[in-house]
């Protein structure tokens, strides 16, 4: 259901309609190489959003600038680069990223070691408002402007320019740059990655694409000469393949004007070169099969695909149709497989059906399940059959009106919040239409023609664009993941495939649609007490059945409401000997439906609505949450109220959840990231039963029933909290809550104090701890933590908070600048208010397992010297910098508000964290930090934690012996 949401808003968002050329041409070489490059729209028929200005250079420099005032004073600013993996030799694969990661280690006027330093000052931090990424067939750099002014917009631009022509690429630089970039290739070497590869593989097999992964190979990336470097970058960092855009609160002809100062002299130092030649797809004929093992998978992915040359778009009206057709097929076939993982039974955990086009080569249909390893044949057989059923028997009516539904929910969604969209997510938006070659659109302008084009859609122009789609028998049945089939996988692929297809398939049952039962609660609840807080603009009022209501109304999303329910006491609550309960209950509350619709039901029936639910069993309380629009919260606090009141606990939930569980099981056993986030954290809680992940044995005794038992004084009578953020009037919203959560019967006025639950330690011993996972994969985790206060004293708090981004900042310098040992250093603070008497800062790096040790080592170091020296003037500027200019940002955010109130009521510390974020941060002095240095960040305080590969440890034992 979310892939179809994300798919439909991309599609609203910015029409895709792709222009005449290619991505990258298949020709040797563009016709006119030296002649600017079109935008898509100059192309197309369809005229673009008209509050673009889009201008060129005659250097053939393009840009696209969008002012903006939903997040006044800053800005969003991009480089895109028609420049990828694609455009390497064999000798330089990985270079175009290595070339994206010189661009921050030395330009003409930035030197080595600057940049980053130069805008942290500034009030922009690394990863979150100054990145970059390479692609097969482009790179982009990112710049996030705190303010939009004219002399950081000029900076930027000067940034942006250097990266351009002014990248030094210096020898030492290049040598010291080398082992971040492996270790970013160790960091990227997940099951997942590498099952996308083996996709890319199979489906681009002829093209240059499917050897041209951006992040390179090993021994090119450790023998890449500074040579090759300048001929790569000289070559095709050009003018005509660059387009600046710039989004956000800016006077349109001042960066216009920034942009010719900056780039008007630029000019390509050997001529703009041709686009390279990628191949021709060499496409498989009939049936085939494909097996990719991934023995550190956390499950097996069974695919069905049918691949094609990718035909030119139509750049009409026409295609917008095709597109949306393709969009409800999708979304009734993902509703059919739905319904499935819920039976009795099921095969399969999840499944969906997707198109994606790869590089403007090929068109690729997939319907894909995830199951167990050894329920795929099951999941084979289920996937044909389902398609099966779709193309002999094709849609009903009430499926389709239903994705209509859905789908004019969405349109309704994207056109009201048009106008309160932030520059950073307009500013990808643009850079995806020049990824794509479609045309950026103001939604405003398609609405209306968009609902009349889903009117005119029915069944039979379903079935025929399904049909049309797998036409022929040339497809592929894939099986990735974590089974061994052996030598004989293709054979016994194709043989299940084949049994399969000779089973017959019933036509659907087109169910008669039912209204929602759950609207009427009793009698509209009293309001008892009403408190408004003007500089925060926030009502807070408590009900006669003692259920509260924070509501805080915003523009910062029109026409949208975020809600969040909280009750009883979450993990406070969970019994001793009912270990896993928490997890289970994740999993089955909202999976069971209601008493009277079981889930499949209950989605059909509030298809057509923009509702939602979802639960989690927090630290400090159960939590139901949903997103509407403003014409739907009726229905939506009827749907929470439902949850509340009449939640079915079905027994068959039970299946699914143990399907989920084991392949959370496998990836505690075979993968870095399962081993440290089970494992690792429950060390770090002392093995508290809350947060262990139990013997299987223990999970599989479960019931619903338990769950059940557990949540039947929370759901009746614990403690409540409400709140409503969002594009809402508070007398709408209390009206609302008045029929739904304040007409239940009366519950609990306080939350009991949970003491003695609210007791969480940090381990004392061993100062030392290994993990192991089994794996060949070489990787591994050095993770060093200190014991802190937990959120008792909010200023000692904000402080540690501080500190852990100094020491970040350190480990960065450090371990991946000067050692260039990792990719990522991480420092986490963790102060969760529900144990006041718990926290930690952690320092975590992803390493190559022999140097595991010695990076906790280093780690440790760099932190015993914050605890014994000073931090320098500079040093706490350009941290503490970013921290003071995004509380503002931060606080334009709904979910932000979302978070900070939703128990401030129960807490009422809450609204003072929020008054003085700003000023608390401002005034913090370094003297400050370095004061909860000293105290915490002592070597002989530190736990070291190693997560490494099983296969290393045995080396390791076989050297000791």
């Amino acid at each position: 259901m979310k892939r179809i949401l994300l798919v439909g808003c991309a599609l609203l968002f910015a029409v895709t309609l792709y222009a005449d050329a290619p991505a990258l041409s298949t020709e040797k070489q563009t016709k006119n190489p030296t002649a600017a490059r079109p935008w898509p729209h100059e192309l197309s028929d369809i005229k673009p959003d008209g509050r673009v200005t889009w201008g060129k250079l005659e250097n053939g420099l393009r840009y696209a600038i969008m002012p903006t005032k939903s997040a006044p004073t800053r800005g969003s600013l991009r480089m895109f680069l028609q420049v990828g993996s694609a455009m390497e030799a064999d000798d330089q694969q990985g270079m175009a990223h290595f070339v994206e990661h010189m661009a921050f280690n030395g330009t003409k006027h930035f030197p080595a070691g600057e940049t980053l330093e130069y805008f942290q000052r500034l009030g922009m931090s690394f990863g979150a408002h100054t990145n970059a990424s390479t692609q097969i067939d482009h790179t982009v750099y990112q710049l996030e402007l705190p303010r939009s002014n004219e002399e950081l917009t000029s900076d930027g631009l000067k940034l942006f320019r250097d990266f351009l022509d002014g990248i030094l690429l210096d020898a030492k630089e290049i040598d010291k740059e080398r082992g971040v970039i492996l270790s970013e290739q160790l960091a990227r070497n997940t099951p997942v990655y590498r099952n996308t590869v083996g996709i890319i593989h199979s489906a681009l097999v002829g093209t240059k694409c499917a050897d041209r992964l951006p992040i390179g190979k090993t021994e090119t990336i450790r023998k890449m000469t500074r040579e090759r470097f300048v001929e790569f970058y000289e070559s095709w960092y050009t003018p005509g393949r660059t387009v600046i855009v710039a989004v956000g609160d800016f006077d349109v002809a001042k960066v216009e004007a920034l942009i010719r100062k900056h780039f008007a002299d630029a000019k390509p130092r050997h001529g703009e070169t041709g686009d390279p030649d990628l191949g021709k797809p060499t496409l498989n004929a009939g049936l085939t099969a494909r097996f990719n093992r991934v023995p550190d998978a956390s499950r097996t992915t069974v695919t069905l695909s049918h691949i094609v040359p990718a035909p030119k778009k139509v750049e009409d009206l026409a295609r917008q149709r095709v597109d949306l057709i393709d969009l409800l097929i999708e979304r009734i076939m993902d509703q059919r497989l739905e319904r499935l993982t819920h039976t009795a039974g099921a095969p399969i955990s999840a499944a969906s059906m997707s198109e994606e086009r790869l590089y403007n080569l090929v068109e690729r249909h997939d319907l894909s399940a995830e199951c167990l390893p050894e329920k795929w044949k099951q999941a084979v057989a289920l996937l044909d059959q389902e398609l099966r059923r779709a193309l002999q028997h094709g849609f009903t009516q009430r499926e389709l009106t239903d994705a209509k539904a859905y789908l004019g929910g969405i349109l309704e969604i994207i056109g009201s919040r048009e106008s309160t969209r932030q520059p950073t997510d307009l500013a990808d938006e643009i850079v995806q239409c020049l990824e794509r070659r479609s045309v950026f659109v103001n939604p405003n302008d398609y609405m209306d023609f968009m609902k009349d084009i889903i009117a005119s859609i029915t069944t039979g122009d379903c079935d025929q664009q399904l049909r049309a789609t797998w036409h022929s028998d040339n497809l592929e049945v894939s099986v990735a993941g974590n089974v061994d089939l052996g030598e004989t996988a293709r054979e016994q692929l194709l043989t299940v495939f084949r049994e399969s297809g000779q089973m017959t398939v019933m036509a659907p049952v087109d169910e008669e649609a039912k209204e929602f039962p759950y609207t009427d609660f009793g009698p509209a609840g009293k309001l008892v007490e009403r408190n408004t807080h003007d500089d925060l603009e926030l009502v807070q009022a408590a009900f006669a059945n003692h259920v509260r209501v924070n509501v805080r109304p915003t523009k910062f999303e029109n026409n949208v409401i975020r809600v969040i329910v909280r009750f009883g006491g979450g993990n406070l609550e969970l019994p001793a000997d009912k270990p896993g309960l928490n997890i289970f209950a994740n999993s089955c509350f909202i999976a069971g439906g209601l008493k009277d619709i079981p889930l499949d039901a209950l989605n059909r029936q509030i298809g057509g609505r923009n509702v939602g639910v979802t639960f989690n069993v927090g630290d400090d309380a159960f939590q139901l949450r949903g997103a509407c629009t403003k014409n739907d919260l009726d229905v939506q606090l009827q749907l929470l109220t439902a949850y509340l009141t009449a939640p079915a606990f079905r027994a068959e939930t039970a299946e699914q959840f143990m399907q989920q569980m084991d392949a959370g099981y496998a990836q505690r056993a075979h993968t870095l990231e399962g081993v440290y986030r089970y494992d690792a954290a429950a060390f770090l809680r002392s093995d508290d039963v809350r947060y262990v992940l139990p013997h299987r044995d223990q999970v599989a005794r479960l019931t619903t029933a338990d769950v059940q038992s557990w949540l039947a004084e929370p759901l009746a009578k614990g403690y409540l909290e409400v709140t409503l953020v969002g594009d809402v009037d508070p007398e709408t919203a209390l009206t609302a809550v008045s029929k739904t959560l304040g007409a239940l019967p009366a519950r609990a006025d306080r939350k009991p104090r949970f003491a003695e639950a609210r007791t969480l330690t940090f381990p004392t011993s061993p100062k030392t701890k290994d993990f192991h996972y089994e794996s060949d994969t070489p990787r591994a985790v050095s993770s060093v933590c200190w014991p802190t206060p937990g959120d008792k004293d909010l200023a000692l708090r904000r402080r540690l908070y501080v500190l852990g981004l100094v020491l970040d900042e350190r480990l960065r310098v450090k371990i991946r600048e000067e050692i260039g040992a990792t990719y990522t250093p991480e420092v986490t603070y963790l102060a969760p208010t529900t144990f006041p008497d718990y926290g930690f800062l952690a320092a975590q790096l992803l390493v190559e397992p022999s140097r595991a040790e010695e990076l906790c080592k280093i780690a440790t170091h760099v932190a015993a010297e914050l605890a014994t020296g000073s931090i320098r003037d500079d040093e706490f500027k350009r941290v503490i910098q970013p921290v003071i200019d995004n509380v503002e940002p931060q606080q334009r955010e709904n979910n932000y508000w979302l978070s900070s109130l939703a128990d401030s009521q129960e807490r009422p510390r809450a609204l003072e964290e929020i008054r003085t974020m700003k000023t608390a941060y401002a005034s913090m002095k370094k003297a400050d930090v370095e004061d909860v240095a000293h105290r915490y960040l002592t070597a002989e305080r530190a736990i070291t934690l190693t997560v490494l590969p099983a296969a290393r440890k045995a080396r390791s034992m076989a050297v000791a012996n």
